[in-house]
């Protein structure tokens, strides 16, 4: 007892607790630091073996994030090589992207905006401006990331190091999401996008790039580009316009930049273009001065057809060497030295105005200098190249080169399809030769059907079946159909059907049908419809309410399925739940906001991009309430926005204004869009006015060789079938011509297939076309 009240005991008791807690708190404090540093280690290493690190925000030139140099405005420094960098003119875009990025960095989320714009409009510049001066004294404390391709944002995101306050900028996206890669990239960063964490994904895109990336599944089931469509559905769009806008202007001339005197004086209100070089870049290339100027300008011609027919890597110098003289004349093939395509090269790399050139090197992307053996197009050019060149098939040179040259399977896929749809059916073939996938397989199939080679053609119809494509057994059915063997068709069909591809009871319920055979047909669209096919269920239904009985075109059509089957019912057009709600979200957003009838346009696009807009105007006429999507077409339309017009033509139409639609097209016409000449056309056409009619397809014709990006064949189409109905089919033909190098032979094949007793249409059903316009011969 007498230790208890010992008053040493008790202080040596707690001497050694306080002792052993200090011990236990210093081990816990070094085992804490032990396991940052040793996270901090880990992260240095994996971050060590990133192609594209982290950096501060701060740490970034605008060289290295991809803003293009300017011209120099000063006289006599035309040899200068510094890069200039001209004073910023702040747009009504600027503002719209910094206040949605203020809004990300103080609400500590994840957001993803798109910066939409041509070539040389400035995007890069005005990402630039944002985060790295706007927004300078909010993200100092922010890393910046700026991968160059899709493996490097998967392994950027595979480390982690898009982690909290960091930015992560996509430039050019379309090469970041294109191909398998990309929606691997695409599908890695959405889920990212998922983390509630201060982050800015910020990406730039060419309009049609955006287009192609968020275009619906194809017809045949195919859905290539499902997860950058999810992701880029989740971007904020800024566009970026072309031109700049009188105050604009105003405040440009106000800076007194050398740079952008130079740039105004152009006169043509293509200021951020002038600075990049572009139109001079356009004018090295259309008046080549140097004595190898023609050969520069077929080298970078060739580099133009492999861009915009898909072609999204590097151009080897071996496609350029082997494809250029399909695009000399006579004359300069004889007259080329031997080391001509040196000198071509070293032409076509000069810079112009110091500061770009028409064929660029590429850096080495873990080194220094550049890449051997590799060059890229100048955006500028790539641009005018769509514009100028689409009309054009390129010659067989380029096929050819492009068939040797080239390994990415995905730039090989592309070219091929882009040679099926110009009806160059022989070089498709050999480039779908290099290309093993399912879709490759299913083409080749349907050559070899198309040139009679029946036992090829089913050889690889079962390949491409074991190798996942669920229509190759469906196609080979209805070959042994065309080739009179029903019951193999039969055999087959059901032989589909048992691997899973329920539509082909479809398929044979329709065969059956066509052969009179209503109880077995009827029998087989019953377990079609049991599967939840729709379009059974609709043939059942109209079974109940008429007989049975066919037309000659109805069998004509179902005799010609088989390959040339499109259904919709194979590619259902999947419900997209976040851009449905994000599209409800603005569409309250916009009906609050459009309440008041002298609510201006401007101001109800700040809470969205144009197109988002005009989806919501859509949306509101669906939802029953026509007058107040026509109050937002018709702002959108006092705007300037051709589409609007379009949209309030068309529901002029609807209620059946005629008069009123065709001046509200005339109207759209008058301010350039091609596809209301078009529309004009049609209405004249259905007027009796032939004169007029062909008039106006012809204008739509050569305002969409103007535009160019995305050329709709259409007019051409329609212009090409009212001269045939006038008995001028030489004419007629050469239209569908004209329709099949750009891209799209159906009219061609059409005109085919009526005219399918005469030897000459039977073997350009066969075999196709040549890149030259003629008729293949058998290959």
């Amino acid at each position: 007892m007498a230790s208890l009240l010992d008053e040493q005991v008790w202080r040596d008791a707690y001497e050694t607790e306080m002792r052993n807690r200090a011990d236990g708190t210093r081990r816990d404090v070094e085992r804490e630091r032990a396991r940052v540093s040793l996270a901090s280690l880990e992260r240095r290493a994996r971050y060590e073996a990133l192609a594209d690190r982290p950096r501060p925000v701060s740490e970034w030139t605008p060289q290295q994030l991809g803003v293009h140099a300017a011209i120099s405005g000063n006289v006599g420094q035309a040899g200068v090589t510094r890069f200039v960098l001209p004073t910023y003119v702040e747009r009504s875009h600027d503002r719209f992207l910094r206040e949605t990025l203020t809004q990300v960095v103080e609400g500590g989320e994840a957001a993803f905006a798109v910066v939409r714009g041509s070539s040389c409009s400035g995007k890069s510049r005005t990402v630039y401006e944002a985060i790295c001066v706007a927004l300078r004294e909010e993200l100092k404390d922010w890393d910046l990331v700026f991968p160059k391709s899709a493996d490097s944002l998967l392994a950027l995101l595979a480390a982690d190091a898009a982690g909290p306050r960091t930015v992560l900028w996509l430039s050019d996206a379309q090469n970041i999401f294109h191909g398998v890669t990309g929606e691997a990239a695409a599908a890695a960063l959405h889920s990212r996008l998922e983390r509630q964490a201060p982050l800015l994904v910020l990406a730039t895109l060419w309009p049609h790039h955006y287009s192609e990336l968020t275009a619906s599944p194809q017809a045949n089931g195919q859905d290539l580009n499902l997860h950058a469509r999810r992701l880029l559905s989740l971007g904020r769009l800024v566009d970026v316009p072309t031109k700049f806008t009188n105050g604009e202007l105003a405040a440009l001339r106000s800076q007194r930049d050398p740079s952008l005197d130079a740039a105004e004086r152009s006169g043509k209100n293509l200021i951020v273009q002038t600075l990049a070089a572009g139109p001079d870049l356009v004018d090295r290339y259309e008046n080549p001065a140097d004595l190898y100027g023609a050969y520069a300008r077929a080298l970078i011609s060739v580099a133009m057809d492999a861009r915009r027919l898909g072609v999204h890597g590097s151009i080897p110098h071996t496609l350029l060497e082997r494809a250029a003289h399909g695009y000399l004349d006579d004359n300069e093939r004889a007259n080329a030295p031997a080391d001509w395509f040196a000198h071509a090269l070293t032409s076509a790399q000069v810079r112009v105005k110091s500061v770009a050139s028409p064929l660029e090197d590429i850096p080495q992307p873990n080194g220094m200098g550049a890449e051997p053996g590799v060059v890229r197009l100048a955006d500028y050019l790539e641009q005018h190249g769509r514009a100028t060149r689409h009309i054009i098939c390129p010659p067989a040179s380029f096929w050819e080169a492009a068939t040797t040259s080239l390994h990415d399977p995905a730039d090989l896929s592309v070219l091929a399809a882009a040679a099926k749809s110009r009806w160059r059916n022989r070089h498709a073939f050999m480039l779908y030769q290099r290309v093993s996938d399912p879709v490759a397989l299913m083409e080749l199939s349907r050559a070899r059907e198309d040139t009679g080679d029946v036992e090829g053609a089913e050889r690889l119809y079962r390949k491409a079946a074991a190798s996942g494509a669920t229509d190759a057994l469906v196609n080979l059915a209805w070959m042994h159909k065309e080739a009179g063997d029903f019951e193999a068709a039969k055999i087959v069909f059901q032989q589909a059907a048992a691997s899973g591809a329920n539509y082909a009871l479809l398929h044979l319920a329709w065969m059956l049908k066509e052969a009179g055979d209503f109880e077995a047909a009827k029998g087989f669209f019953e377990q079609a419809a049991a599967s939840g096919d729709e379009i059974a269920r609709h043939e059942l239904e109209n079974l109940r309410e008429r007989p049975w009985d066919l037309t000659d075109e109805d069998r004509l059509s179902l005799s010609r399925i088989g390959t040339c089957f499109v259904s919709t019912h194979l590619a259902p057009i999947e419900d997209d739940d976040e851009e449905l709600a994000a599209l409800k979200g603005l569409a309250a957003q916009t009906r609050e906001q459009t309440d008041e009838a002298d609510q201006p346009y401007m101001q109800v696009t700040r809470i969205g991009d144009r197109i988002l807009f005009e989806r919501v105007a859509v949306m509101r006429e669906n939802e029953g309430d026509r007058e107040g999507a026509e109050r937002l077409f018709r702002q959108a339309a006092d705007a300037g926005d051709t589409f609007a017009l379009q949209e309030l033509a068309r529901m002029r139409m609807d209620v059946g204004d005629t008069e009123g639609a065709e001046r509200l097209y005339r109207q759209a016409a008058s301010a350039g869009d091609p596809a209301a000449h078009l529309k004009v056309a049609e209405i004249r056409e259905q007027a009796g006015d032939n004169e007029e009619a062909e008039l106006l397809y012809r204008q739509a014709i050569d305002a969409e060789s103007v535009q160019g990006d995305f050329p709709d064949t259409t007019a051409l189409r329609a212009l090409a079938r009212m001269r045939e109905q006038a008995g001028d089919d030489e004419e007629a033909v050469c239209l569908c011509r004209r329709a099949a190098d750009i891209g799209n032979s159906a009219a061609l094949e059409q005109m085919a297939r009526k005219r399918d007793s005469e030897p000459m249409w039977q073997h350009l059903l066969k075999y196709g076309l040549e890149p030259d316009g003629s008729i293949s011969t058998p290959w």
